[in-house]
């Protein structure tokens, strides 16, 4: 059975409040419509995203959504080896 490399592994997330206060801190930052991307290298050799979607932005389902795209996306590019938090 071939190996999965494309899984979007709890290595590759942010994932309590301390990891996304780190990220904002001291990070560059590009705003662009709806998204507000907050990004610095950090000490790892995978990249990590963390996704937050406002209660501004369409019902529980809307919201949902577009987070479970972002990270196909992400899941998908090339990008998960920069070595970055998002």
């Amino acid at each position: 059975m071939p190996k999965n490399d494309n899984k979007f592994l709890k290595s590759n997330r942010l994932l309590n409040k301390s990891d996304f206060q780190g990220l904002r801190s001291g990070s560059r930052f590009f705003a662009s419509g709806l998204f507000v991307f907050y990004f610095k290298p950090n000490q790892k050799k995978s990249t990590r995203i963390g996704i937050a979607v406002s209660k501004k932005f369409g019902n529980a389902c809307q919201r949902n959504r577009l987070k479970r795209k972002v990270r196909e996306y992400f899941r998908n590019s090339d990008f998960k080896f920069t070595g970055h938090d998002l």
